[in-house]
């Protein structure tokens, strides 16, 4: 890493997000120059791009924006999403959250049948309308627009009154011990209601959020099923995980 790279990181780090004009300022360089310093973090997994800035990836206590999050581990939510939807049976229903390797799971999706797929994300809701023999249900709520999603007391009253085969949900930060944490208090409450709706709670989840914490705790490991998590998982988190009772799939 280069020093000027080590610099800025040394700074996110210490101020928890700062805008590309503030790091130009500090690294006595241009605003092109930490643009693409920025753009190599985020490749590395180790901090998370926002709008005019970045944030470092063990300082998640601000939202990120939808298109961000996709481009953070691209490559390792798509196998994450590939295998998760192969765990959908035909004539089933599932719950689907508003995580990026949710979202991702519906590219590979295409071979199921007589799906009912329950989903409060706008942006998911548009991918999967492409099936006739497909039922597609959302539930109301309280548009957020900085996630495109649906929250709120209409949207928790509608899923306590539905129960699916499987769950598949995200997290913001991971620990070995607690469980899921997550960056909103909404997002917190709601996924407490979602994994008593469901047969199978199927998180899908990064290993890079094992090294973060997020805002607002979540769901403890004793309400996940299972976890897709990419190789990058290293022996004694697998090991910790698995005493949880947690079924790993590492792709």
């Amino acid at each position: 890493m280069s020093d000027r790279n080590q610099l800025i990181l040394r700074e996110l780090r210490s101020n928890g997000r700062l805008s590309v004009d503030e790091l130009a300022q500090k690294c006595k360089c241009s605003a092109v120059t930490v643009r693409r310093a920025l753009q190599e973090l985020q490749n590395q997994g180790l901090i998370v791009r926002t709008p005019g800035g970045a944030i470092p990836i063990d300082h998640i206590g601000v939202e990120v924006a939808f298109p961000e999050r996709l481009t953070i581990n691209a490559e390792q939510k798509r196998r994450i999403a590939q295998k998760a939807a192969q765990l959908i049976e035909d004539n089933s229903v599932i719950l689907m959250d508003n995580g990026s390797s949710v979202y991702l799971m519906a590219d590979y999706m295409s071979k199921k049948n007589n799906l009912t797929i329950i989903t409060f994300f706008l942006p998911l809701v548009n991918k999967l309308a492409i099936r006739d023999d497909w039922k597609i249900i959302i539930p109301g709520g309280q548009l957020r627009q900085e996630r495109s999603d649906l929250v709120g007391p209409l949207t928790e009253e509608f899923v306590k009154k539905i129960y699916a085969d499987k769950l598949f949900f995200g997290a913001d930060g991971l620990d070995i011990t607690s469980g899921i944490s997550t960056v909103d208090q909404e997002s917190a409450k709601l996924t407490q209601i979602l994994v008593n709706c469901a047969s199978q709670r199927i998180l899908l989840a990064d290993s890079s959020k094992l090294t973060r914490r997020a805002t607002f705790a979540s769901v403890g490991w004793d309400k996940v099923d299972k976890w897709i998590v990419d190789d990058g998982i290293d022996k004694e988190s697998i090991d910790k995980i698995r005493n949880q009772n947690v079924k790993l799939e590492i792709v």
